[in-house]
Formats: structure tokens, C-alpha cells, sequence
């Protein structure tokens, strides 16, 4: 779930009802996307290494 600043409030119950006007989908420059190292699917792995982008 993604949750502009401006919505949390709303999303935490703060202003009532009304948290499912709030699920659709971020637009499209929240969310950026690159290919990871296979290492993440271990549960041992650790770092900030893990998430910087490889090449295809």
C-alpha cells in the first residue's frame, strides 16, 4: 500500500471513514523498478547491496 502523506489520516482512521477511497493504484512516477541481485531471496543476506541495480 502506498500512502500519500497527505492521506494518512485518513488512511489510520483519523478523519472517519472512508480508508477504501484511498485503494487504487500510486500514479505512475511513485514507484520506480530495476532488476536485483538473486541474493534476496535468501533470508540470510544482509545489506544495502541487495537492492542496487544489476544488469540484465
Amino acid at each position: 500500500v502506498v500512502i500519500d502523506p497527505k492521506d494518512w489520516g485518513l488512511w489510520l482512521g483519523e478523519e472517519g471513514k472512508g480508508a477504501a477511497l484511498l485503494m487504487h493504484p500510486p500514479a505512475e512516477d511513485v514507484l520506480a523498478f530495476h532488476r536485483v541481485s538473486k541474493a534476496v531471496n535468501s533470508n540470510r543476506a544482509e545489506g544495502p547491496e541487495l537492492i542496487e541495480p544489476i544488469d540484465a
